[in-house]
């Protein structure tokens, strides 16, 4: 490659940006493109009035050390908040059971919790399953401090309704499991590996908010690699020829390039690079994401207890929600007039035939009466109504996947000049996994010049 040769980055979210701005540091020449009218993908913020939410993303994690290091590049370090209180809301078939843990929490409240939320065989069967797990994840502690996540590999093929019925019981299972899952990534025990909720475990240091939301990074990033970014410019094919990369086509014609960094979710990747090795294809393939139709309400009285981070409802409950938490409540700091709400509502992608099927009004109505049984005081008519479609959420880890993705790693450079970045390269599907596998691209293509 010499230096007069264009960098091309495909998708303009967190991956696409942190590869874009690894470029800009080295001086490089690229140009970024990005199908839809904004950056950000999956993380950003909507406005309405004196109220401010998130699509997407909504937190992050101290251990991160990608996003660690950009908050302090980027001087929004300042904005950084622990998040010392978290109420999590457990919903017994009848009614919700609220749960306050760290600095709020009280012993009356738990003692409460513990006799009435759940079953005896629930924390049976939890004991059972932690006196599994916890010696794995106390030996992996220093290797997961440093994304050493091989000793999971014999257990990736594993379900974690497989591993969770065999080691805990099916109560725990779909009470403590299943819930953390649709949490994590809306996912379903029976889609999603085991070694998704253990590589969470082993890797968690708390939880932290940004005072503007994590669009406080993507807009940071955009702020200065914006004169370089193409909007609303889909990627229609990256042009591979005799095992090397020479360019992307767009509906303007053809840019030629000898790098490009692929920076879409995998399933995008495998669309628009038909040319792909049959290993590589094959592997993104097996990909798989959540949807959902994530509704956001504008509540003028909140109905949930401060810190309210997420509800837990079982999987046998078959809901058409998946979470629920409200983004105004304090953990994640202030984000709209005190005492209000900002209740969000994930719909269950394995209910997507019954929900797409619908008009809006009828699924809004739908949702909002889901709600209702939940929080008996979620009015009729919110404030006002927000919606978001994402076809494809968040990467669930299947364990199809992560077999896939360990055998992609050994063939990322069978393209000559194509570099790959997205959640889906990563341990788990975190903003850390796309900054940093963005950045790793992009520190690939400057090495190789």
């Amino acid at each position: 490659m010499t230096s007069s040769e264009k960098i091309v980055v495909v998708g303009g979210g967190c991956a696409g940006l942190s590869a874009a701005d690894t470029l800009q540091r080295a001086g490089l020449d690229y140009v970024l493109l990005e199908a839809g009218d904004r950056v950000g993908g999956r993380v950003g913020n909507r406005t309405n009035g004196s109220s401010t939410w998130a699509i997407g993303a909504t937190m992050t994690e101290p251990q991160w050390e990608t996003t660690g290091q950009y908050l302090r590049e980027l001087g929004i370090l300042d904005e950084v908040r622990k998040v010392r209180t978290q109420c999590f809301g457990m919903w017994d078939g009848q009614r919700t059971w609220y749960l306050t843990l760290g600095r709020g929490m009280r012993p009356a409240q738990l003692w409460h919790f513990l006799r009435g939320a759940l079953p005896l065989s629930v924390y049976l069967q939890a004991i059972r399953f932690g006196a599994t797990v916890l010696p794995h994840l106390v030996k992996a502690g220093p290797a997961s401090r440093k994304y050493d996540l091989s000793w999971l590999s014999r257990l990736q093929a594993t379900t974690t309704a497989q591993f969770g019925r065999r080691h805990g019981g099916p109560e725990f299972t779909d009470r403590i499991l299943g819930p953390f899952l649709a949490t994590m990534v809306l996912g379903r025990t029976t889609d999603v590996s085991i070694a998704l909720p253990l590589a969470t475990l082993a890797l968690m240091r708390g939880m932290r908010t940004l005072e503007g939301g994590m669009a406080s990074i993507t807009d940071a990033l955009h702020d200065r690699v914006q004169d370089h970014v193409r909007l609303s410019t889909p990627v229609e094919e990256i042009v591979v020829e005799n095992g090397a990369v020479t360019g992307v086509r767009t509906p303007e014609g053809v840019v030629a390039a000898s790098a490009v960094i692929c920076a879409t979710d995998a399933q995008v990747a495998r669309r628009i690079i038909p040319a792909l090795p049959g290993r590589m294809a094959d592997d993104l393939s097996a990909c798989s994401y959540t949807s959902t139709y994530n509704y956001v309400f504008g509540l003028e009285r909140r109905v949930v207890p401060d810190d309210f981070v997420s509800l837990m409802i079982p999987e046998s409950e078959d809901s058409i929600l998946v979470r629920a938490f409200d983004e105004n409540c304090g953990a994640f700091g202030q984000r709209g007039p005190r005492g209000s709400g900002l209740m969000h509502a994930f719909t269950a992608g394995w209910h997507d035939d019954t929900l797409v099927a619908m008009d809006e009004p009828t699924r809004r109505r739908a949702v909002i009466s889901e709600m209702q049984r939940f929080f008996p005081e979620f009015p009729d008519e919110p404030a006002f109504t927000d919606v978001i479609r994402w076809d494809r959420a968040l990467c669930q880890q299947s364990p199809e996947q992560l077999e896939a993705m360990t055998d992609l790693r050994g063939h990322l450079d069978d393209v000559e000049g194509l570099h790959l970045a997205g959640e889906y390269l990563f341990v788990n599907s975190t903003t850390e996994g796309a900054l940093r596998t963005g950045r790793r691209a992009a520190e690939q293509v400057i090495s190789r010049r």
